[in-house]
């Protein structure tokens, strides 16, 4: 077995375990080391859309806004009436709360009441506003991959909704859910063509990619159209079909089979790996760490578990923990330092949870501490992180 080999085999092993651990999905293990880390992907991605707060980043936000300057409508506008700034597109990658990003597309739709807002954005959807993602994206092999890693990944980006691929017998079948917190919120259903972006991404995506004007089988939508339907049939290329059980779209295995203009596997597998950086928090950590990591992860709820309890939870003496984490150049207090961070992020996003609430959520009893170690992870306050990001 090859270097590489091995180290594949290491991170889909400790992804995998991860996932089962931090999420508790019962799944079959997949027997090669690549299938096993696509499938732990895979399932840290659903695990999040469940765990985590609903968001965008920023440049989806701005892609929207964008939509609106197509039609005719003034961004500033927009933005005034829900309460953002230009500011807020400083940092693409930045998380908007998806209270706001509803805002914004009702605040489009008040001004453009037969606006295919959401139409319009996927349209002119390009790599770039992925980020990181978008490189890896763009250097795949065919469109059925970048299918594949659009879905994998998405979380990186959004997780309002989320693309399930599956095969089906006439090809690959792209089916979209929004986050449950999202779907219970009593102005999403004041959107009803929200599902028409996500989509209308990987189309637009795929023809770019591939320098050609490519089409599905079939496209449905939940939904009525806001607007013109005929938009969506001279988008798409096919009838759209609308008041169906789902919002899906399925390719044919030609068109799933087209490559790349910019294939480059060695660039991929860069890029890929920064990816999956992002999925994998722990790839830092040896066994010991990562056990240790989904221990704290699970009993840290306003107090911090004492090392001798966790430590008899994981069948071993305090001593014998202290000693196998030295050997991996770690410690209890660095991996709960780390988790602490974590949490930290996860409710940030949340404007309803205070600073105060904050601080006793990751156990710490005392603001001070707190300020101290947040200003550490952030260099900043927890007031100025939330102002920089718009989560007021």
């Amino acid at each position: 077995m090859t270097a590489r080999a091995r180290e594949l085999t290491l991170s889909a092993n400790r992804v995998w375990a991860l996932c089962r651990a931090r999420f508790g999905l019962q799944l079959r293990r997949p027997t090669g080391a690549g299938q096993r880390l696509g499938a732990a992907a895979d399932c840290w991605h659903r695990g999040l859309v469940e765990h985590t707060a609903p968001f965008v980043s920023a440049a989806i936000t701005h892609g929207f806004l964008v939509g609106g300057m197509r039609a005719g409508l003034d961004p500033r506008d927009i933005l005034r009436q829900v309460g953002l700034g230009m500011e807020v597109f400083e940092d693409m990658d930045a998380p908007v709360h998806y209270e706001k990003q509803i805002e914004v597309t009702r605040a489009i739709l008040s001004y453009k009441p037969q606006l295919n807002s959401s139409l319009q954005i996927g349209k002119h959807f390009k790599p770039q506003r992925f980020g990181l993602l978008g490189r890896v994206l763009q250097y795949g092999a065919t469109f059925e991959q970048v299918l594949r890693d659009l879905s994998r990944f998405q979380h990186l980006t959004t997780n309002i909704v989320s693309r399930s691929i599956t095969r089906v017998p006439q090809g690959v079948r792209v089916s979209v859910e929004t986050h449950p917190t999202v779907r219970a919120h009593p102005s999403f259903h004041g959107i009803p063509a929200m599902h028409e972006a996500p989509l209308a991404v990987p189309l637009a995506l795929g023809r770019q990619l591939t320098g050609t004007l490519l089409k599905p089988i079939s496209v449905s939508f939940r939904h009525l159209p806001l607007g013109d339907p005929s938009e969506h049939e001279e988008f798409f290329g096919v009838p759209v079909r609308f008041g169906m059980p789902t919002d899906e779209m399925i390719f044919g295995p030609e068109t799933l089979a087209l490559p790349l203009l910019t294939t480059d596997d060695v660039k991929y597998r860069r890029t890929l790996d920064l990816v999956l950086a992002h999925v994998d928090p722990v790839a830092s950590l040896q066994p010991v760490g990562a056990a240790l990591r989904q221990r704290l992860l699970h009993s840290l709820h306003g107090a911090i578990p004492d090392i001798a309890v966790v430590a008899r939870g994981m069948a071993m003496s305090t001593r014998t923990l202290q000693r196998r984490l030295a050997s991996e150049d770690t410690s209890f207090e660095k991996v709960l330092d780390q988790v602490r961070r974590d949490l930290v992020l996860q409710h940030l996003v949340n404007p309803a949870i205070s600073t105060c609430e904050l601080a006793g959520l990751v156990g710490f009893t005392e603001p001070s501490p707190f300020f101290r170690a947040f200003r550490r992870w952030f260099d900043c306050t927890p007031g100025q992180w939330r102002h920089k990001h718009h989560i007021l």
